[in-house]
Parts: C-alpha cells; sequence; structure tokens
C-alpha cells in the first residue's frame, strides 16, 4: 500500500516491508506529527548504518531518499479516542536487495542498488527496530530537540 491509492512494489523476499504498533497515549492529537518524525528519522538513521557516504535525506512527512532517488516510505495511521492518540501503525516499506524495478518508477532505488551486494533482511530489521525504539523514546521523554 502506498499514499494516495498507490502501491509499494517490492519483490518477494527482498525488502523490508512491515508494520509497527505504537501506543501513545501520552501523545496529544494535535502532535501527531511527531509520529512521522520519529519514524522517518528512524528509517533515515537505519539506511545510514548500511549505506556509508552517500546523502540520505527526508522528504517530509514519509519518504526517504538516498541521493536524488526513494528508497523508503512510511505511512501512519492513528487511531485516536478523546484527546489522546491510542495506538499508531506505522508502516514502513525500505527497499533492500531489489535489483529492478519497473520502468515508471525512474526515482525508485535499494540498498542493493547503490552497494552492490545483498544485505540480509534481518539484520537491516534489527537496527530498524533498535532505530524506532531510540526515536520513540526521544519522544516519550519529551527531547523533541532531538526530534530534527
Amino acid at each position: 500500500k502506498g499514499y494516495s491509492g498507490n502501491i509499494w512494489e517490492s519483490e518477494s523476499g527482498k525488502n523490508l516491508l512491515m508494520s509497527v504498533i505504537f501506543f501513545p497515549n501520552f501523545l496529544s492529537p494535535r502532535l501527531h506529527f511527531f509520529l512521522n518524525q520519529v519514524a522517518s528519522l528512524a528509517v533515515a538513521d537505519t539506511v545510514k548504518e548500511f549505506v556509508k557516504g552517500k546523502e540520505i535525506k527526508i522528504k517530509w512527512p514519509n519518504d526517504v531518499f538516498a541521493g536524488k532517488k526513494k528508497i523508503a516510505g512510511i505511512l501512519i495511521e492513528n487511531s485516536v479516542k478523546g484527546n489522546s492518540i491510542q495506538h499508531s501503525i506505522i508502516g514502513i516499506g525500505l527497499n533492500v536487495n531489489q535489483k529492478n524495478f519497473t520502468p515508471q518508477l525512474l526515482h525508485a532505488t535499494s540498498i542493493f542498488k547503490i552497494l552492490g551486494k545483498e544485505i540480509l533482511v534481518d539484520d537491516m530489521m534489527n537496527v530498524l527496530f533498535s532505530m524506532l525504539e531510540a526515536r520513540y523514546l526521544q519522544l516519550k521523554q519529551n527531547r523533541i530537540e532531538q526530534l530534527q
């Protein structure tokens, strides 16, 4: 699933496609953008761990680019009750070992296309979980200045 009805193209077993659920009931719905920051920064941090020397940047609120090509996308669905977010489902698509993309996806890339070698998807997942936890704790501990 992609943004605005688009699809996320992925070869079976080649990429990291996942949904993570958080329960940020400490967060007011009007501050939901901080969840985008947590997720986007965690994904960018993860890519930086594997891809050294390449500019990794975020196109806010939900795309991560390596150079001028998209390497990851993020979608967030929040459930709000009263004055708090009950839960957030963060969907992440991260191109890891995909070698080819359809011609319509001119601006797509993967870790493989950058490094020229495959990475274990489980290794990337473990780093991503660690980065998500670190960024989420920054938010939970109200260290907002670090979410930039």
